[in-house]
């Protein structure tokens, strides 16, 4: 996954978690290494780190609500 045009933009993206359950996330990504992603997660306010394998199609927030 390339993060460069997605860098300090509001993403909402879906994982995959180690139990195989499906978990919705709102992050600003900001580094791409090593298989993972990492960027500020939104609902908790701390650092979150992804494997980049278990992400499904992202969609960039647009801050209108539809």
């Amino acid at each position: 996954m390339s993060i460069e045009k997605y860098a300090g933009k509001s993403l909402d993206i879906i994982c995959v978690d180690d139990a195989g359950q499906l978990a919705q996330r709102r992050m600003t990504p900001h580094s791409a290494a090593n298989g993972r992603m990492s960027g500020d997660g939104h609902w908790r306010r701390s650092l979150r780190a992804f494997k980049v394998p278990n992400l499904l199609p992202n969609k960039p927030v647009n801050g209108y609500a539809s």
